[in-house]
């Protein structure tokens, strides 16, 4: 039976579910075991995993209003594939609901038996006819559960950003995190200056221009897999974030530096840093997980980069080297609860509970308190999180510089930022 790009979405919409893998890995393997499938193909099963992801709290919701006996009893990979037809009725503007009825009702049939086609086919068309009188919620009964279901995003975490920012800040946090993200890039100024690289793209035919903050960064509209691009293979520029691309100027790289990264894989701000020393000096890259550091590698050969040495050891333990080999600089990218990037991320919001949040500031703890060790006097040491959780950022910094014997001090960074940094910056510093 071969496998389409529905069934394939499926597959790893449950290996999401069930095993709790990262999706952005399951759609790298798949599309690596298939390569038949052609860019549309892919962009398509993209579309379907991510989407389902981002609105799951809500299709829940939705399908639990339109069945008669309960969802959960409902075996998991059968209200997978309820949750792959309502975000295609719901959601998908560019295929008529017909066609994705059917699509979904088919799969029904291969996988289980009539009787549950039957089931499949009666919810979903059942959405549709009432999809102008879909059920409603309302603010005044349960901010905490109506944003949740509304926005799909888990309880806990609605309530935590509640107490933190506020209903309307929440509202426009989750809006956010349920819009498709930017694909940003970041020239290989080693190689090429990013006006040069803007005019190849758009020679080629993509649609691009300069990002806001980041000197190097490029985002580009409507983009196909653009790892398939010779300037990609070429090593001219890598995928990563414009926030991503900013933590490195924070530690003012220079050329002739030493420097320690610590959680360094899979190398987007350690091969940044080693740009911004102009290939000159040492960077030491630390990383856990040797299929990591593997990527890191690949990530510094692609682009020319000769001056990284990644050593695989635990960042929360003394690093296999003296504690009198001092740094000029230290960055420390600590593993996180991610809340800053669900946005490309979704699935993170149905792998991290309140006891993950927990386990990883304890783990953060350890990094910062192992990582100081290695800054010689004068220098600098940056901690760095994609999350917005204050308990791991400025709550974790100011128990870091209230520990006895600390004299670190947290510098505002203006004085060697470009100007527009200055908006990022609050005035303590952070």
């Amino acid at each position: 039976m071969s496998s389409t790009p529905r069934r394939i979405a499926l597959e790893i919409l449950h290996a999401t579910d069930k095993k709790g893998v990262r999706a952005d890995q399951l759609l790298g393997r798949a599309f690596k075991n298939h390569p038949e499938l052609t860019p549309r193909e892919k962009a398509f099963i993209t579309e379907l995993v991510y989407g389902v992801l981002r609105w799951r709290n809500y299709i829940d919701w939705l399908i639990s209003n339109f069945i008669s006996s309960p969802y959960r009893s409902l075996s998991r990979l059968l209200f997978n594939l309820l949750r792959l037809g309502t975000y295609q009725v719901l959601y998908l503007t560019k295929v008529p609901v017909p066609v994705s009825v059917s699509e979904t009702v088919e799969i029904a049939k291969q996988l289980f038996n009539q009787k549950m086609a039957n089931l499949v086919n009666g919810i979903l068309r059942n959405i549709e006819n009432n999809r102008n009188n879909l059920p409603e919620l309302s603010l005044k009964n349960d901010p905490v559960q109506t944003i949740a279901i509304q926005f799909s995003h888990p309880d806990w975490l609605v309530k935590r950003w509640i107490k933190q920012y506020g209903t309307e800040t929440t509202i426009s946090l989750c809006k956010a995190n349920n819009t498709a993200p930017e694909l940003i890039i970041r020239t290989n100024t080693l190689q090429l200056t990013r006006e040069e690289l803007i005019n190849h793209l758009s020679r080629i035919g993509l649609s691009c221009e300069p990002t806001k903050y980041s000197s190097e960064g490029i985002k580009i509209y409507q983009p196909s897999d653009i790892t398939q691009l010779s300037a990609f293979q070429k090593g001219w520029f890598l995928v990563q974030d414009e926030a991503a691309q900013l933590i490195s100027y924070l530690l003012h790289p220079k050329p002739g530096d030493h420097i320690l990264e610590l959680c360094a894989a899979p190398g987007g701000k350690t091969t940044h840093l080693a740009q911004l020393m102009n290939n000159q000096g040492k960077l030491i890259a630390i990383d856990i997980k040797a299929d990591n550091l593997k990527l890191l590698q690949e990530n510094q050969s692609r682009l020319k980069i000769s001056i990284i040495k990644p050593i695989l050891a635990d960042a929360t333990s003394p690093l296999p080297f003296q504690k009198e080999k001092l740094f000029d600089k230290v960055l420390i990218d600590v593993p996180c609860s991610g809340l800053g990037i669900l946005r490309r991320h979704p699935d993170g919001k149905w792998r991290k509970s309140e006891a993950t949040l927990a386990k990883l500031i304890q783990t953060q703890k350890k990094i910062l308190n192992n990582a100081a060790f290695y800054v010689k006097a004068g220098g600098i040491l940056v901690y760095s999180t994609c999350t917005l959780n204050a308990t791991e950022n400025e709550i974790m910094i100011e128990n870091f510089l209230s520990s006895t014997g600390n004299d670190f001090v947290v510098e505002n960074p203006l004085s060697f930022l470009p100007p527009q940094f200055s908006p990022l910056i609050t005035s303590q510093g952070y």
